[in-house]
């Protein structure tokens, strides 16, 4: 009999969290599943631990590959997983007992996607509630939901997700898992929240958020956010939203276009300041005209950056860009 759900862990560089990590999995009240462990080419022991739960437990699934990047890692396993529904757990993090049944127990219809808390998450964004059709994108865009991404503590329909060959982009850095949840959403009619909050992520210094790729890599991410998100408040029609590109840069779009322009100058590619100028000078216009047009940031950077961009005046960016960076490592 295949399983229930189908657990998808990348594996990579996290021997000391790994056990922790398992073990919270065996813990579980709900024994109806399988534990996909993907090394994903880690050059400590992780792949060692992984093979040696492997033996200890049927239920668990090791395959080992070469390092490919964590989206690659949960394709994979999304490739092999049986279950019926599926789930992603980071290998650093761990679940309380109730997690799977807590997830499970939600499941109302097959076209769905279950949205769990995470544990001291502050604040919460979400609440004890089940939308469908337009609701589901009201609900989602006006709780900010977009800023709750990462795939963890969710529970997808695996028939969903092989049906519309649904995966994670594996061309950029950043953005993955929200661009998964959205292909997600533009296939499915409901959405059930809970404020349940059985997944402990573990917090570590150094923020994706900080780091630059390059211009290519953040590039394909804005384009690709960008056409989901759209697809996804669209879905039902205009009759949502008058204006839906002004949603759509008002749920990140917009920050993240300017990631793009300041991965020219963060991420140390060798490029002179001509061919860092010729790039943004190569962007469609029709991009620099909805930024001009629907981003409107409230803090005084960014209000500066869209006075410059406005203007085109790319030397004065590059020279205000670098003046940050410098008063910045000044006062590290």
């Amino acid at each position: 009999m295949d399983p229930q759900i189908s657990i998808i862990i990348p594996v990579y560089k996290v021997e000391k969290y790994l056990s922790k990590c398992i073990d919270s999995i065996l813990s579980q009240t709900f024994t109806n599943y399988e534990l996909l462990l993907i090394d994903d080419g880690s050059p400590d022991n992780s792949g060692k631990i992984c093979d040696n739960y492997s033996r200890l437990d049927n239920r668990i699934k090791t395959f080992h590959q070469i390092n490919k990047g964590v989206s690659a890692a949960r394709n994979y396993g999304l490739q092999k997983a049986t279950g019926k529904w599926v789930t992603f757990i980071d290998a650093d993090d761990w679940i309380s007992e109730t997690y799977l049944s807590d997830l499970y127990n939600d499941i109302i219809t097959d076209d769905m996607l279950i949205f769990h808390d995470l544990h001291g998450n502050g604040s919460s964004l979400l609440e004890n509630r089940t939308v469908k059709n337009e609701e589901m994108v009201k609900y989602f865009i006006s709780n900010k939901l977009m800023y709750k991404s990462g795939p963890v503590s969710k529970l997808y329909n695996m028939e969903i997700i092989r049906s519309y060959g649904i995966t994670f982009p594996i061309n950029i850095h950043m953005g993955e898992d929200a661009i998964f949840i959205l292909r997600y959403l533009n296939r499915i009619s409901t959405l059930k929240t809970s404020t349940k909050n059985n997944y402990y992520a573990r917090m570590h210094a150094g923020s994706l958020t900080t780091r630059f790729f390059s211009f290519e890599s953040e590039w394909n991410c804005y384009q690709i956010w960008k056409s989901e998100l759209y697809t996804f408040i669209t879905k039902y029609g205009i009759n949502i939203y008058s204006n839906p590109k002004q949603v759509v840069w008002d749920n990140r779009i917009g920050d993240t276009f300017i990631r793009c322009l300041q991965s020219l100058i963060r991420n140390g590619e060798k490029l002179s300041i001509k061919q860092k100028i010729k790039i943004l000078k190569e962007i469609p216009l029709v991009d620099y005209n909805e930024f001009i047009k629907y981003y409107h940031p409230k803090d005084l950077k960014r209000k500066i950056i869209t006075y410059i961009l406005k203007r085109r005046l790319f030397y004065i960016f590059f020279f205000l860009e670098n003046l940050y960076l410098i008063l910045k490592n000044k006062q590290k």
